[in-house]
């Protein structure tokens, strides 16, 4: 099993999915201690990213380069997936 994450970013007036970004490149060393992960060590399950978080991440992850933080209006998360099979 392949695992795929990306950030999604959803409206916080109507719950909307506005973006989605599929991570290419997914450093877990780094990435884990952002989080209590706990029993959750591959990171499977999904992570809200408050603004401090959303720093961290964005100089681990060059993807996050194309968002801009705005609280108020969206609530953004650290997703995972099994990647479809080609």
């Amino acid at each position: 099993m392949r695992l795929e994450r990306s950030i999604t970013c959803f409206s916080n007036e109507d719950d909307r999915l506005i973006k989605e970004i599929k991570i290419e490149c997914f450093p877990i060393e780094r990435i884990r201690p952002i989080w209590e992960t706990g029993d959750d060590t591959e990171m499977v399950f999904e992570y809200e990213i408050n603004r401090n978080r959303f720093d961290e991440l964005k100089a681990i992850l060059p993807e996050m380069m194309s968002l801009d933080w705005d609280g108020k209006k969206y609530t953004y998360f650290l997703s995972c997936h099994e990647a479809e099979r080609q």
